[in-house]
Parts: C-alpha cells; structure tokens; sequence
C-alpha cells in the first residue's frame, strides 16, 4: 500500500534524490537544535552512564549477584576455553580469590568472610564457574579487557562496559518511547521512574540481566509503538520499519542467557494479545514480519545449539520437586518483591520495602485500571505467566543452586508489563491535558484556538468542568509516584555503600574509601538532579497553551485505519 509520503514515485521506484536531501535537512536542524530529540537521548544516557558507572565504583569487587562466576566464565570465554565440557577452567588467581557466597549469605558478619584480593597476580589456577551454560554473546561485548588488564582496573573496566552497554540500550528504549506523539513523553517519564535501584544495579556489575533487560526494554517499547502504528492505520511503511528495527534487539535479548527464548516468546505473546487478531493478519502480510520471525527462530536455533554443546553442568540432586518450589516461592513473595530495590544481601530499612513495593504495584494497578479490554487481557495474561516464569527460572539453576528464585529473574516479563501500564496511564494523561487545554481555549474565547464542541474526547462547553480533574489528578499522581521514587533511591543510597564497605572497615561512613565515597556523593547529586528534571517535564506540559500541530488543532487523536480497523489505543 501507497502512501501520501511514500519515498517511491507512482511507479514504485525509490526516490533516492529525494530521501537524500530530506534526511540531510533533518540532520541540520537536528544539528542545529531544531530537533530536541537527540538532545535529550544524549541527556539521558549521559546521566544514566553516569549513575550507573557511580553504582559500578560503590559496589565492592564481586559483590554482584553471582559476579565472581560470571568473571570466571567470561575469562574463559574470551580466552577460548568455552564451550565446556565441565564447571572447571583456568582463570587468574585474583579472579578466584574470596568467597562472596559467604559475604551475601552473612551480611550481619562479614568478617568472617574471605574477601578478594585483586592484587594476588595473574598466576593460573583451577577453579569452577556456575555460570559455564551461559551463552558466550555477552561476555564477548564485555570482558575482553580482561586480556589487557589485570587487578582492579580489569574489574572496573568490565564493570563499565557492561553499564554502558546497558545504558545504551536504556536509553534506546525511552528515546523510542518518547517519540509516540503526544503521550509518548509523559509514558518515558513514568517508565524512568520505575527504573528502580536493583535495575541499575544489574547494569553496574558484570551479569548477563543487563543485556537481557536491555533488550527486553527496547523490544516493549518497539512493541508498543508497533500497536500506535496499527492504531493509526495510516502508514503501513511505519510499521514495517518499527519490525524491522525489533528483529536485532529480539534476537540480542534470546542469546543473552539461558532463559533468553522463554521470555522472548511470553511477552511476545503478551503484546499479541493486546495487538489482537486484526493486526496480526495484517502484519503478517508483510515481508518484514516473517524476517522478524525467521530472525528470532535461527536465534533460538543457535541457543539450542548452544545448550546442546554447553553441557558442562551434570544434575547431581535429582529433579525439582515443582509444587514444593512454587510453594516455598509463594511463602517467600513478600521477600521477593521487595527485592526490586535491592537483592537479598541488601539490608534496607522496612518503610522504603514497603514503599517501594506500593510504587512497583500501583503502577501495573493503574495501568490495569485505566487500559483497554484487549489490554487488560495482556496483562492479566502476564500475571498469570508469572508463577510459570518461577518454575522455569529455577529449574534452569536447580542442579547448581537447589530451590533458588528472586524477582530480578523474572524482570523481563515485569517491565514489559510496566511499560503497557505506563503507555496505558500516559495516554489517559494526555487525554485529560489536551481537553483541559481545549476547555481553557473555549474559555478564553479565542476563536484561533477554540476547537468544535463536536470533536472526540466529548469536550464541550456543556461538560467541560467534568474534565478538567482527570488532568490534575494525572500530574498529581505523576509527581506523588516520582517522590516516591525518589525516597526510595535515597534510602537505597544510604544502605547500599554501607552494606558494600563500611561494614567490611569496622562499621562508619569514614570507613568508605576516598573513591566509593566520591562515587556515592555524586550518585546522590545525579539522581536528584534526575527527579528534577522529570518533575520539571510534568510541569512543562502544563505551561504549554494552544494548539501546536494537527492533533490539538481538532484532528482525531487515533484516526481510524485507513480500512477502518477498530482503534485499538482509542479504547485504553
């Protein structure tokens, strides 16, 4: 199908003149400040990086959840020792030096604890991994300076890499977001907002979840933007490039780890089912759907390959009881949530628990209160598949680890579900603004900007004061949830440095060194200048008076399909 600003003449031949001189004038306005877009990416990802790389600092050497092992996997994987045929390698004595099992397990007594020593040496020696079924991908993009480096600078190195790799993709995600006119903005901000602490702290140690939840982002977002696409109906060529952009990440997030295709095809699934039957048979017409397709299923080929060479781990304690896991599971949720501001090891104070669990589940709450039917299936769909994502995640390190679940594995499929609630919540909250802005113009009188009274959305004079609270109630819940947000990143800064270092140096502040303190002082500037930021992007959507394109002109805000396919996002 043809459209209006089709790149192709009535002939189909591609206007490559034409292409050319368009995207070099949208370059030099963007250069040139026209375009705020690539400003505010860089801004993002300067601040995440930033942060990200402070957590990186705080966080001592292989303090992460099971970070010793990724090392030692990742060593053998850019020194070619993988695929193995068992848990044993060749690795540096400072990577093999501790026992950070028994610092996590002892958070009351780390004393008693042998800690790493990063200046033992590069001498070999034998050692095991867990981490030896894991896909390779990841710990190539991340620890080659461990070839070139040794000692803490290698540790640190790594450490920043694997953050700006995660960052990037971050960043990718919210820029994505941002662009779905007009609610994308606002949806970016309530997502930054949810990007709660042990998210960034994944993403500041070596674990192979960063590069999964990177791409498990940017893919949801890809997803949604994909349903705005269909909802419109009006340019197909949209469409066909937002699935041809999604094929690299999919195919990233199934190699990222040994649950990769489980979770690819869940939220997969959960996104179909909020797209709907209409917009699957329509998408399926296309080409770039089945390269999709054909993408994430030679991706899983690899994997299964890949599991089928990797077979290094040999089950020694029989097969999990599944009932017996789901149960002990379900009795331990409390804890489990909670570990969505930091993992077990950390100690935090109960009200930042609590308020942090509040803030996690009041948005999937509004989300599900606020979508669509075909949305509140999704996500119902999405809560059903979360005891079944427990299973798989343990069964997966069961022979290793016994009964072992936390949240942070099932992170892929809740911030998917957290981005549909936050596109859900934003394009109500667009809606409220723009018949607020539409009343306040009728109003004034103006006849520029006064709109018809028969214009979607029912705003008219008749009903105008009925719609002007769903938009004060919007911005007020929006800057209620980034307080609380921001609470609960302030309690996480005061506990983590203490939980990583002060404890190992007899208890204090002053026993911080001189980097980790600097790192910590600067995280609490960056994240306060972060929520202000947000909070200042709330407001400035308030200021903002009159009409600035079609859509506030009058123009429906979801125009129907061109063959007159049910708007999908209308009905959030």
């Amino acid at each position: 199908m043809l459209i209006a600003d089709s790149p192709r003449d009535r002939w189909g031949n591609v206007k490559w003149e034409a292409m050319r001189k368009s995207r070099k004038l949208a370059l030099k306005r963007g250069a040139s400040g026209g375009d705020p877009r690539w400003r505010r990416n860089l801004w993002t990802f300067a601040l995440l990086a930033a942060l990200t790389s402070c957590l990186s600092v705080v966080a001592f050497p292989f303090a992460g959840p099971d970070e010793q092992a990724h090392f030692l996997y990742g060593y053998a994987v850019v020194t070619g020792q993988s695929p193995m045929e068992s848990d044993g390698l060749s690795a540096p004595r400072y990577l093999a030096t501790g026992d950070m099992a028994c610092w996590n397990d002892h958070p009351e007594n780390p004393a008693v604890c042998d800690l790493p020593d990063l200046n033992s040496g590069t001498t070999l020696v034998e050692t095991v991994t867990t981490a030896a079924n894991y896909p390779p991908l990841y710990y190539i993009l991340t620890c080659w300076p461990l070839l070139i480096a040794s000692g803490a600078p290698a540790i640190y190195c790594v450490r920043i890499l694997s953050a700006i790799l995660f960052c990037a993709l971050i960043t990718c995600a919210l820029g994505n977001l941002a662009r779905i006119h007009p609610w994308g903005p606002r949806a970016a901000t309530l997502l930054c907002a949810t990007l709660f602490p042990t998210v960034l702290s994944l993403g500041s140690v070596l674990n192979p979840q960063a590069l999964e939840l990177g791409c498990a982002l940017v893919y949801s977002v890809l997803f949604v933007r994909l349903i705005h696409i269909y909802a419109q109906g009006t340019r197909l060529g949209d469409a066909r490039r937002a699935l041809i952009v999604m094929a690299p990440f999919l195919v990233l997030w199934i190699l990222s780890r040994p649950v990769g295709p489980f979770w690819a095809i869940i939220v997969s699934v959960i996104f179909c089912l909020w797209l709907g039957v209409g917009g699957l048979k329509r998408l399926s017409l296309t080409r770039e759907f089945w390269i999709l397709l054909g993408s994430a299923t030679l991706a899983c080929l690899i994997w299964l390959l890949w599991r089928w060479v990797a077979q290094a781990t040999i089950p020694v304690s029989g097969s999990p009881d599944y009932l017996a896991l789901f149960g002990d599971s379900l009795s331990h949720l409390q804890l489990h949530l909670s570990s969505i501001l930091a993992w077990a090891s950390i100690p935090i104070p109960a009200w930042a628990r609590y308020l942090a669990e509040i803030t996690f589940l009041g948005a999937l709450v509004c989300g599900f209160l606020l979508g669509s039917l075909r949305l509140k299936l999704a996500l119902a769909a999405g809560i059903a598949a979360f005891p079944l994502s427990i299973v798989v995640a343990t069964g997966q390190v069961y022979a290793e680890a016994g009964y072992m679940w936390q949240m942070r594995y099932s992170f892929p499929l809740v911030f998917a579900l957290l981005v549909a609630s936050c596109a859900s919540v934003a394009e109500r909250w667009a809606r409220a603004e723009l018949a607020e802005r539409r009343a306040d113009a009728e109003r004034r009188g103006n006849d520029k900007q006064a709109v018809s009274p028969a214009i979607v959305d029912g705003v008219s004079a008749a009903n105008k004061p009925s719609r002007l609270w769903p938009a004060v109630l919007g911005r007020g819940l929006a800057i209620i949830y980034l307080v609380a947000s921001y609470a609960v990143w302030l309690s996480f800064l005061w506990s983590f440095p203490q939980r990583m270092w002060a404890q190992l140096e007899g208890g204090g502040w002053s026993g911080l060194p001189l980097g980790p303190r600097f790192a910590v002082f600067a995280a609490f500037g960056i994240v306060t200048a972060s929520f202000v930021l947000l909070l200042a992007d709330i407001s400035r959507g308030r200021r903002r008076r009159g009409p600035r394109n079609q859509l506030e002109q009058g123009a429906a805000p979801w125009p129907r399909g061109a063959r007159g396919e049910r708007n999908i996002l209308a009905e959030m």
